[in-house]
């Protein structure tokens, strides 16, 4: 098959190293037959994924697929580009090579190298579906250590209000019984204004 155009090949499914060539502007794939890429196995949804050509080549979404739809073993969400040897798994049973144009045929540039590929790939799959969620530490940004310094200022803010505090009432407390001295008088004059007027016992 002449490689002047972009195009799929069959790595793991129904007929291995069949070749499907991307011309149209949008391609879709999946079990149905009204399908542009038919791939008849009970792990592709009907219309399963399409593929899209962009400005800079073409570009994979998955369609609401049961089994999802993968490129190296990363999920599709929303448009993904596609690159020279880009591995598209759709489910567990099926796998695809993608082919830019001009790029030398599946035997010259695969071989001995697609089970090693598709491992991997498989293994990056199951490390995305399994992998716990983020925790709230990891989405907000807080690491041990900060959460550690953040407890070890607060507590030295507060010990330093109560400190002030205790300051404060002993000074208060001292102004006091002078006020309440012989110079009462006085500070009655100055301060009364003020609304300074401490009970004096």
């Amino acid at each position: 098959m002449s490689n002047d155009s972009a195009r799929l090949v069959v790595q793991r499914g129904p007929i291995p190293n069949e070749e499907f060539p991307l011309t149209a502007e949008r391609i879709t794939v999946g079990r149905a037959p009204a399908n542009d890429i038919t791939l008849t196995d009970p792990e592709v949804s009907r219309r399963h994924a399409q593929i899209v050509l962009q400005a800079g080549g073409y570009a994979i979404e998955d369609l609401g697929s049961t089994n999802g739809t993968f490129v190296n073993g990363r999920r599709v969400v929303g448009l993904t580009p596609l690159h020279h040897g880009d591995i598209i798994e759709l489910g567990e049973a099926i796998s695809l090579i993608y082919f830019e144009a001009g790029q030398p045929p599946i035997d010259a540039t695969m071989a001995g190298q697609p089970v090693a590929v598709t491992e991997e790939a498989s293994s990056a799959r199951i490390r995305s579906r399994t992998a716990p969620p983020p925790s709230k530490d990891q989405r907000t940004g807080w690491t041990t250590r900060q959460w550690l310094l953040g407890c070890g200022c607060g507590f030295l803010l507060f010990v330093f209000l109560c400190m002030a505090l205790l300051f404060f009432l002993d000074a208060y407390q001292q102004g006091r019984l002078l006020y309440c001295g012989p110079l009462q008088p006085l500070f009655e004059l100055l301060l009364g204004p003020f609304g300074f007027s401490p009970a004096c016992l």
